[in-house]
């Protein structure tokens, strides 16, 4: 009964392909916390979380599975629970380490499908290079005040890497990637339902799907698609 509503969308055979899939989620904030309960919530057979960091006050306006009583504890923790309170059929495995080129090949070669959920471009950069050496299908979202784009990355042979699409000096990386940026609200849960909805995609029509960026403007109500 669980999963009634997705199988009158996806039929027996998609929910089944959903059920055998596994997932990879680095950062446990905006993003990606919407995204795993989501994908716990889809079921999602198997869901790897990583994030070292610890839940702030000034997370809560986004950040709406955690509260105020978790404050000042591990978010990958947390947000584990919630999953598992959620539907307690996923396998749900948590990384409190930061993601780093060493841990990452042997944590994501795992997982069918990466996700970068990170908030600065040194790490989604970093996270997308080795994605791409270890031939997986990379997601990736991004967020700065109304704004917000999702790129898809299949791991076919014509697959561009992040820093051709998104040309950057180490130096420019470095500075972009400090310093606390302004988020509305309902930005990040836009972006975050659709980086999920590209995982489903991948996983249940991969042939039909193809590598591309989306641009979205809640302000001024602009979505934008581009094939890459």
């Amino acid at each position: 009964m669980r999963y009634t509503r997705n199988r009158i969308v996806i039929g027996e055979e998609g929910q089944n392909k959903l059920l055998s899939s596994s997932i990879m989620i680095i950062g446990c904030g905006a993003l990606g916390g919407q995204i795993a309960m989501l994908m716990a919530g889809s079921g999602i057979g198997t869901i790897g979380i990583a994030d070292f960091d610890v839940i702030n006050i000034t997370n809560l306006h986004r950040q709406l599975f955690f509260s105020e009583g978790t404050i000042g504890e591990l978010k990958a923790e947390v947000l584990s629970e919630r999953m598992i309170n959620l539907n307690s059929d996923v396998e749900v495995r948590v990384f409190k380490e930061k993601i780093t080129e060493e841990n990452a090949i042997k944590i994501f070669k795992d997982f069918d499908v990466i996700v970068d959920a990170t908030d600065n471009p040194l790490s989604k950069y970093s996270i997308a290079d080795i994605t791409h050496k270890l031939g997986k299908h990379f997601i990736s979202g991004g967020v700065e005040g109304w704004k917000g784009q999702v790129l898809t990355l299949l791991n076919d042979k014509d697959c561009p890497l992040i820093g051709e699409i998104f040309p950057m000096t180490p130096e420019e990386l470095e500075f972009r990637s400090k310093g606390m940026i302004g988020v509305l609200g309902p930005a990040p849960s836009t972006i975050a339902s659709i980086q999920a909805a590209e995982v489903m995609r991948i996983l249940l029509y991969k042939e039909e799907v193809k590598s591309h960026l989306i641009f979205i403007d809640l302000k001024n109500s602009i979505f934008q698609s581009i094939e890459i």
